[in-house]
């Protein structure tokens, strides 16, 4: 965190400019040079002075690169040592659904793919990529939180959320919508490639292959000519099982599979990953805070909200996979991870609890102690008096 309008002991990024005006000054005064002549000696000076100053910079912070980064990987290890242990059992319990989802996810895989892609069916498919990147989305919140990132993986759940919504629209419609899906990934690999094509010489890009686009344009055409024109918009794999053809949001697909209540977090979550105006201490990092700073690093702080969030979005990102054939065995680790989804939220809970009554008793100690030091101290004085 960094203190707003404290003294700063690093650099303080204005005292050679301050150094330099003095000297403009003195040479005014001495009459060496006129007031007119301020303006150019100053841009002389600059352009001759600012490179060798950055030049020295650069030399000093070389030399005290490997001091600084062991110093602050220190401090990185202490903070996160400290962060799980204050919220352990949240994380543990919370990398205990992630495993366990993993692992329902693995099973269906394993005994299902072999028919799956004898029948190409597009469903399976769809579910099994969804339900992979759910589990690894869900790893990085749970390593964004343990490293003091609460916001950071409020944001990232975002992305866990859409694809829970996307799997239960996928498992909710018929295989064409699945097939609809998979395909778009080329529509927007051609729409990507030819933004790249356009702006190769303005970025300074390697040139896209004209072949290989014009393979993907193609490609695109054939699949908007086959399944209609709407697939050429973000959201056009969903137009037809909704009953639209233009202007598909997210937001039609939340509503379908009946998850748009969701959309107050989901707006919540969006609010920082946007260069939009946010005050300091509005951020979940900063909802302990007794003073105001400006958050720039981690925080041991806020991690209820995401905890639960995302143990309910990979829930119900692993639920359509587990229904798409359901038997007694899939109903009873339906049940299992809505259990330990729950249990998540309560472990949460119980570590901001137990944390916060620690820091209590931990100050009221100190203040215990503070006393009776005063109380002694007094009377010594006293005695001296």
């Amino acid at each position: 965190m960094m203190r707003k309008n404290k003294e700063d002991d690093g650099w303080r990024l204005d005292e050679l400019h301050a150094i330099l005006l003095e000297q403009i000054q003195d040479e005014v005064a001495a009459g060496k040079i006129s007031e007119a002549d301020i303006g150019p000696t100053m841009r002389k000076v600059i352009d001759e002075a600012v490179p060798v100053a950055a030049r020295i910079w650069l030399d000093e912070l070389s030399r005290r690169i490997p001091r600084m980064l062991r110093e602050h990987r220190a401090m990185a290890r202490g903070f996160v040592r400290r962060n799980i242990r204050r919220w352990k059992p949240g994380f543990d319990a919370l990398e205990v659904l992630i495993v366990a989802a993993q692992e329902a996810g693995e099973a269906v895989n394993a005994v299902q793919r072999p028919t799956a892609v004898a029948n190409s069916d597009y469903k399976f498919e769809a579910l099994v990529g969804l339900h992979g990147r759910a589990v690894l989305v869900a790893r990085e919140i749970l390593w964004l939180m343990q490293g003091g990132f609460a916001d950071r993986a409020l944001g990232r759940w975002k992305t866990l959320h859409e694809l829970a919504v996307v799997a239960s629209f996928v498992q909710k419609h018929d295989v064409d919508v699945a097939e609809r899906y998979l395909l778009h990934r080329t529509v927007r690999s051609a729409k990507a490639a030819e933004q790249y094509k356009e702006y190769e010489t303005a970025a300074g890009l390697k040139p896209f292959d004209g072949a290989e686009l014009a393979q993907l344009v193609a490609a695109r055409e054939a699949i908007c000519q086959k399944h209609g024109a709407e697939m050429r918009e973000d959201w056009g794999w969903a137009a037809k099982a909704l009953g639209k053809s233009k202007r598909i949001t997210f937001f039609d697909i939340e509503k379908d599979v009946g998850l748009d209540h969701w959309r107050p977090r989901y707006r919540w979550a969006s609010q920082d990953t946007h260069g939009n105006f946010r005050p300091n201490g509005s951020s979940l990092g900063m909802c302990e805070a007794s003073e105001e700073m400006i958050l720039v690093g981690p925080s041991n702080s806020g991690m209820i909200d995401p905890g639960q969030m995302v143990a309910h979005a990979l829930v119900m990102a692993t639920m359509p996979l587990l229904v798409l054939e359901p038997n007694f065995d899939r109903l009873a680790t339906m049940r299992v991870l809505e259990v330990l989804r729950s249990e998540v939220g309560e472990s949460f809970f119980v570590a901001e609890n137990e944390s916060l009554e620690a820091h209590e008793r931990a100050s009221t100690g100190l203040r215990s102690i503070a006393g009776r030091l005063t109380g002694r101290l007094r009377e010594v004085t006293g005695l001296w008096a």
